[in-house]
C-alpha cells in the first residue's frame, strides 16, 4: 500500500508542476514544446506505477456476514411508531404550552392509500374541569386539518 501512496503523490506533484509552469511559461514558441514534454511525462507516469507493486498486498475478500434485511411493512411500521412517538411528545408539549393539564395523550396513525401517514385519532387523558372543546380546537389548530379527537376527563 506504501507503494501506491508514493505513485499517487508522485502523479499529484507531477501536475501541480505542470500547473506551475503553465502558468509561468509563455503561448510563444518553443514554449508548447516543454508542455507536451510535461504532459507526456505524466502520462507515462500515470501508466507505469511503481515497479515494487504487488496485487498480493490488496485484499479481495468478500465480507460473508449476513446484513439484516427490513421489509417495506416491517420499515413502514417503525417510521409509523416513531412519528406517532414524537408527535405525542410534540402535542403534549404545545397543549402544556397552552395551559391544559395533560396526564396522557395517545395518536393512531394510518396510512392512506398513497402510502401517507395519516392521524387517525386523538386520544387525551386530562385533569377534570378542562376545558374540553378549547382542547379539541387546540389539537386541530396544532395538526391544521379536522381530527377525530376523543378526551377522556380523570
Amino acid at each position: 500500500m506504501y507503494e501506491i501512496q508514493q505513485w499517487v503523490r508522485m502523479i499529484c506533484v507531477l501536475c501541480v508542476l505542470y500547473c506551475l509552469l503553465e502558468s509561468i511559461l509563455p503561448e510563444k514558441e518553443p514554449f508548447p514544446v516543454i508542455k507536451l514534454a510535461c504532459v507526456l511525462y505524466i502520462l507515462i507516469a500515470l501508466i507505469s506505477p511503481s515497479k515494487d507493486f504487488s496485487f498480493d498486498e490488496i485484499n479481495f475478500e468478500i465480507d460473508t456476514q449476513p446484513v439484516a434485511t427490513v421489509n417495506q411493512a416491517q420499515y413502514q411500521d417503525i417510521v409509523l411508531s416513531q412519528t406517532q412517538t414524537n408527535l405525542q411528545n410534540q402535542l403534549f408539549s404545545y397543549l402544556e404550552t397552552t395551559g391544559y393539564k395533560l396526564k396522557e395523550i395517545s395518536i393512531t396513525l394510518g396510512l392512506s392509500d398513497e402510502d401517507l401517514a395519516e392521524v387517525e385519532e386523538v386520544y387525551i387523558i386530562c385533569n377534570e374541569g378542562e376545558d374540553i372543546q378549547g382542547m379539541k380546537n387546540s389539537v386541530v389548530d396544532f395538526f391544521m386539518v379536522s381530527v377525530n379527537v376523543i378526551i377522556k376527563e380523570e
